[in-house]
């Protein structure tokens, strides 16, 4: 992937924290925020459990509950850290958001 469909890609993803209510980041292998500043540090486990299952990972520090789930775009791998909970409404949302951003692709001819 290219720096500006990456940093495409982690402002859209950031971007949704709000709609979903919890707060969104990606970030590297070494736990560093590929775009805003994360609330508090991820625990190194919780990322090495990620990256090695290629399953979530969920933990709490600093009074938050973070998820981290592996992804692989284009072949690129990143984390996507989710800070707060996790719920089945918190999903709904986001498939909710499907569409809109289906159709933003495909106008930009991307999908």
């Amino acid at each position: 992937m290219q720096e500006s469909e990456i940093h495409r890609l982690v402002n859209t993803l950031e971007g949704l924290s709000s709609e979903l209510g919890v707060i969104l980041r990606v970030v590297n292998e070494k736990g560093e925020s590929l775009g805003d500043e994360l609330p508090c540090a991820i625990p190194p486990l919780s990322i090495t459990l990620a990256v090695n299952t290629g399953t979530r990972s969920t933990t709490s520090s600093e009074g938050f509950l973070i998820t981290v789930v592996p992804t692989n775009v284009k072949g690129e791998k990143f984390l996507l850290a989710i800070f707060g909970e996790v719920t089945q409404d918190t999903g709904y949302r986001a498939i909710s958001k499907l569409p809109e951003l289906l159709v933003r692709g495909i106008s930009n001819g991307k999908v």
